[in-house]
């Protein structure tokens, strides 16, 4: 009967000078190039489940509200042109974009700490550690 190691890396005999950081990096950049499409719209229904709880616990109204819309369309308009778009040093724009856009929803929010726009920037992280790459472009 045959074994099948799942992560080398565990396995002390198998992994001899097998990096476990390459390993995951190989693992999960496989993963985000098999089901890019799924995470993506993934990504997107999880920021729009925090929105609409962040505006839950926000009770904004009128002006407010229409603001923290614009700006979360504003959003996922620009989480599509990621999406969409190839090359790596526009992508680093992109996410310098959304970035300063949770700036703004944060900015514009009635708490002063809001839990649900922070995990905003957790994805963010996570995408762009997926995304970009780490050796700059030539």
């Amino acid at each position: 009967m045959k074994t099948y190691v799942i992560f080398p890396c565990i396995n002390r005999n198998f992994a001899q000078g097998v990096n476990c950081n390459t390993v995951f990096t190989i693992f999960f950049g496989v993963f985000m190039l098999k089901n890019k499409k799924f995470l993506f719209f993934l990504k997107i229904i999880i920021t729009i489940i925090l929105f609409l709880s962040a505006l839950y616990f926000e009770n904004a109204h009128q002006q407010r509200l229409m603001v923290l819309v614009i700006i979360f369309v504003l959003f996922l308009v620009n989480n599509t042109a990621k999406y969409c778009l190839k090359a790596q040093n526009k992508l680093f724009i992109l996410f310098l974009i959304d970035i300063a856009l949770i700036y703004l929803m944060e900015t514009n929010s009635r708490l002063l700490i809001n839990y649900f726009f922070h995990s905003f920037y957790i994805i963010i992280f996570l995408e762009a550690s997926l995304l970009l790459s780490l050796y700059p472009p030539y």
